[in-house]
């Protein structure tokens, strides 16, 4: 019996020290971000730390850029430190990585509001231009029900694009 509870006893300590090595390596710096004031979920925490991303370099950079007033989220400085990750070395490299060239302009120069506005309008308006053409059988069903799915993305669509331009015009403070 005795060497059975050496070993049981031998276990007991590894998965201690193992629940301890999890709580620093993860829940540490997920209650760090959340006393600073960021928003971010325990599992994504994990994800990064398993994607093997400086977990605590990310979350400093993200909440020094919340208390600047930067609007982003994790996922972007996330995203900005692996695009960067040869010129960053500390929080303040990132933070300044990120100021220097933000996420925004890349958004900008792929499509500004007067493209997004005008590509919402066209898909909105090629919607309405098939829904117009649809003929409606006995049932109150679409006869062409490959035409009316097609005309269904498109709303989807629209509104999705209307969605991102608000949310834009939002964080730039133009709403």
């Amino acid at each position: 019996m005795e060497p059975f509870s050496f070993i049981a006893g031998c276990a007991a300590g590894i998965v201690g020290i193992l629940v301890i090595a999890l709580a620093f390596a993860i829940i540490r710096p997920w209650v760090r971000m959340k006393t600073r004031g960021g928003k971010g979920s325990l599992p994504y925490v994990l994800y990064m730390r398993l994607r093997g991303n400086p977990v605590l370099l990310i979350i400093d950079a993200y909440t020094g850029l919340l208390h600047s007033g930067v609007i982003t989220t994790l996922r972007e400085v996330e995203a900005h430190y692996v695009a960067n990750q040869s010129r960053v070395m500390t929080a303040e490299d990132l933070i300044a990585s990120i100021r220097k060239d933000p996420v925004e302009t890349h958004i900008r120069v792929w499509l500004d509001h007067d493209d997004a506005e005008w590509l919402g309008n066209r898909c909105s308006g090629h919607a309405k231009a098939i829904w117009d053409n649809l003929d409606v059988n006995d049932d109150g069903q679409y006869t062409d029900s490959q035409m009316a799915s097609e005309a269904t993305r498109y709303d989807k669509i629209s509104q999705r694009i209307n969605s991102a331009m608000t949310k834009v015009l939002r964080a730039q403070g133009r709403l």
